[in-house]
């Protein structure tokens, strides 16, 4: 796809990018920079190798992932806890 064909939302590569720069511009003025592989998918949509029914999925997925990563390792840490409490009894 060039730049000047649409995707099927519409879109051409040059908005994508405007898109996508607005967003991660957001982000950065918070002080959280993008992991690398987000900015990955980013630029896969922008060359309009994902459309964005496919990239909302690959980042609803990617969160999925991140919370039960983090649901995981607070069990291990609540269990660690436990642990050590009984220690010292």
């Amino acid at each position: 796809m060039d730049n000047s064909e649409a995707d099927p939302d519409g879109y051409t590569e040059s908005t994508r990018r405007y898109i996508v720069d607005t967003a991660v511009s957001r982000v950065r003025a918070r002080g959280i920079e993008p992991h690398p592989d987000l900015l990955l998918l980013y630029e896969r949509y922008i060359k309009g190798e994902l459309c964005r029914s496919e990239l909302q999925i690959h980042l609803h997925n990617r969160l999925a992932n991140l919370m039960a990563n983090l649901q995981h390792q607070s069990k291990r840490r609540e269990h660690y806890e436990q642990s050590n409490s009984h220690e010292g009894e």
